[in-house]
């Protein structure tokens, strides 16, 4: 399967951006519909579960973008458990919005076990975030584990993998300098027409060797 096509220059850091994990402690991002078939409140509980693993002299909070039918499931939720202090929905941000709070971010989080490619997340690579994902996602495409940032197959296993960019700031620190210094191949046109061309080719290759005119 083919990426689709992205400019992701437009979305890397400014030089001499924020020292992560500053100001108001280690800032996690995630950017997305809010709709039922995303399990949006899956991501509150992974929230939950990291900030339960942090010690509690490290402040954590959370920027869910985004808006749709599952918004008042999830601030009923963080009500009920006490997560609004440092959990918050803004509602919908146009682009210019997204790259203002990927620029504050420290973490990018995107936990869907179905996302097909993970634009957002492609985005917030680009950005220089660490980007904690599944492993069995379209997002492990350009997601190494341990180098552009942490994989995990469960929701216990995403739990961890935040905690630990959390409290580990080496190696947040780490993975965000990599992530600066190196735009993502996935998604870039060069290798996107290069997709094309070998689709192409195949498809050429097949139709030869059935003997179809």
């Amino acid at each position: 399967m083919v990426s689709n096509g992205l400019d992701l220059s437009g979305w890397a850091a400014p030089p001499g951006g924020r020292e992560p994990g500053t100001r108001d402690g280690v800032h996690i991002v995630a950017v997305g519909r809010l709709a039922p078939r995303k399990q949006p409140v899956r991501l509150l509980k992974l929230l939950q579960a990291a900030r339960a693993r942090v010690p509690s002299r490290i402040p954590m909070r959370a920027t869910i973008v985004g808006d749709g039918p599952a918004r008042g499931q999830m601030e009923r939720f963080l009500d009920r458990h006490g997560m609004t202090g440092w959990v918050s929905l803004p509602g919908r941000h146009t682009r210019e919005e997204i790259a203002k709070v990927l620029e504050s971010a420290d973490v990018f989080v995107a936990p869907a076990p179905r996302e097909s490619f993970g634009i957002a997340a492609l985005e917030a690579r680009a950005a220089g975030l660490p980007v904690v994902a599944r492993a069995q996602s379209g997002v492990a495409d350009f997601v190494k584990d341990g180098t552009e940032g942490l994989l995990g197959r469960t929701l216990g296993d995403l739990a961890g993998a935040v905690a630990r960019l959390c409290t580990d700031a080496e190696l947040r620190e780490s993975i965000a300098a990599h992530n600066r210094a190196t735009l993502p191949a996935a998604g870039s046109w060069p290798t996107v027409l290069e997709g094309f061309d070998q689709a192409y080719e195949l498809a050429r290759d097949r139709r030869s060797s059935s003997g179809t005119r």
